[in-house]
């Protein structure tokens, strides 16, 4: 399409305000824009892209357009033309962050340069600068509290990005069972043979005396007592091995449980292996709330809601206090 050009008288007029009626070009213009479904949300594009106006003449006929709205079209029969900006028109939280930016020196011209997306921060509304680019979450004290348990929440769902298994220990976040002693207590006995369970016992003189006395009656006997000789030192020794092992299973319980007590993870980790993220997903139960009690209460709230920077920036806009973060 064809660039429309505009006048510097005409762009000196619309840079001034100054409250006169429509001029034809004006009303050319504002007609073109109605007849194409231009709204407020699309109004600037269709300026720039479709007509050719640069950043500044297409604000100020968005904003001749927005201010002197009419659903129905005839902008020539348009008495009083509005053409100073009344922030009444602006949602609250897209002006609080029109006029932050301004204060922060941005080359911002009006609120219509900022568009609301279709998707939120951490349920806060988020505002995109085209032009600059740049995205902005904002949200109300309340709003961002709200922010921040959603944060937590998505935190605690991966807390393997954000926390080690040694720091959720140091901040009393999470528990593992006691019980799991009892399975690897049974499961290294078990692997033990009636010697070992003798010696982890204490009852190491105990089986070497029958092995020794079996052994000597065993070499000195005739062959028809051989097995039966072999049979009754077998039951001796099974005799011996199930009080052995009665002896240290208790021996080794009040061990393990004393080392488990001190460091759980590491207990796991010596005994039962596996990565240590594996062994808090397993055997572990984590304590959710402090978790976000964490989070909530020491995290910087600008390094959990601003993915851009980290910074978190406060602008009070009729008495309201708004949090603004940059997130792109």
């Amino acid at each position: 399409m064809k660039k429309i050009k505009i006048t510097e008288e005409q762009l000196k007029r619309l840079r001034e305000n100054e409250s006169e009626p429509l001029t034809k070009y004006e009303v050319k213009i504002l007609e073109l824009l109605h007849s194409k479904g231009a709204d407020e949300g699309s109004v600037l594009w269709y300026l720039k892209e479709k007509l050719g106006f640069d950043e500044e003449e297409a604000v100020q006929i968005a904003t001749l357009f927005v201010l002197n709205a009419r659903p129905e079209g005839g902008y020539s029969e348009l008495v009083d033309v509005e053409r100073e900006l009344d922030p009444e028109l602006f949602d609250e939280y897209r002006y609080a962050l029109f006029k932050f930016l301004q204060d922060e020196g941005e080359d911002i011209l009006s609120p219509l340069q900022l568009k609301e997306t279709d998707w939120s921060n951490y349920s806060l509304r988020v505002f995109e600068w085209e032009d600059e680019p740049s995205e902005y979450a904002i949200g109300t004290e309340d709003e961002v509290d709200f922010a921040m348990g959603e944060y937590a929440d998505s935190v605690v769902y991966e807390w393997e990005v954000y926390f080690s298994p040694e720091n959720l220990l140091e901040m009393d976040a999470i528990e593992f069972d006691s019980a799991i002693v009892q399975d690897v207590v049974d499961s290294m006995l078990d692997g033990m043979d009636t010697e070992e369970l003798a010696e982890e016992a204490g009852m190491l003189d105990e089986y070497e005396s029958i092995e020794e006395y079996y052994d000597n009656l065993i070499d000195g006997a005739d062959d028809d007592e051989v097995d039966d000789l072999e049979a009754e030192k077998e039951n001796k020794l099974e005799e011996l091995a199930d009080e052995a092992r009665e002896k240290a299973h208790e021996n080794m319980v009040d061990d393990h449980e004393y080392y488990f007590e001190q460091d759980p993870l590491d207990y796991l980790y010596n005994y039962i292996g596996s990565d240590k993220e594996e062994l808090v997903r397993h055997y572990g139960e984590i304590d959710e709330g402090a978790v976000r009690d964490e989070i909530i209460n020491h995290w910087e709230i600008g390094n959990c809601l601003s993915g851009y920077d980290g910074a978190h920036h406060t602008f009070v806009l009729n008495g309201e206090e708004y949090s603004i973060f940059r997130i792109g």
